[in-house]
């Protein structure tokens, strides 16, 4: 019984994948270059990758300056700076780059609060304990681009991870 339901479920899985994605208006999905396809990867991954639920620009300012804060430790870990800093902290990042994530990732972003986080907030600064045990929750595969009007397509994807 278990081989019969195994079998089943891999045979579902199939024909899901071979099944041909729908749009949102019922409009022909795109040919995706390479290259637009990366793109489209990459911009998904900035979300899916910081394991982010729900955000959008109507979101509370803690889920922004968070999602921008992470957003900087998987795509710019330069940015952060190592050392003794208190509270059992060892790493820290400025505020001076949140509100341009925000403002780059949502179409209509909000001013935010930058001292709304979950991360100790001193003097412009975001503090954590960094034990090395950060991984990413996922990154984004794009499977097809189909135009919605106006400027707008709807975006079918798998997220792969851990």
């Amino acid at each position: 019984m278990k081989r019969f339901a195994c079998t089943l479920l891999i045979a579902l899985s199939m024909l899901l994948l071979l099944m041909p994605v729908a749009s949102a208006s019922g409009s022909p999905c795109l040919a995706v270059s390479d290259e637009a396809a990366a793109a489209a990867n990459l911009f998904l991954s900035n979300f899916t990758e910081t394991g982010i639920r729900s955000c959008g620009s109507a979101s509370g300012d803690m889920s922004l300056v968070d999602f921008a804060h992470d957003h900087l430790w998987f795509n710019d870990h330069s940015a952060y700076e190592f050392g003794e800093y208190g509270a059992e902290n060892n790493c820290r990042v400025s505020d001076e780059r949140i509100q341009e994530i925000i403002d780059k990732y949502f179409l209509d972003a909000p001013i935010v609060d930058l001292a709304q986080t979950r991360f100790d907030y001193i003097d412009g600064y975001y503090y954590h304990c960094e034990t090395g045990g950060w991984t990413a929750d996922g990154f984004a595969h794009v499977l097809s681009i189909c135009s919605a009007g106006e400027n707008q397509y709807f975006v079918s994807f798998l997220i792969y991870g851990g």
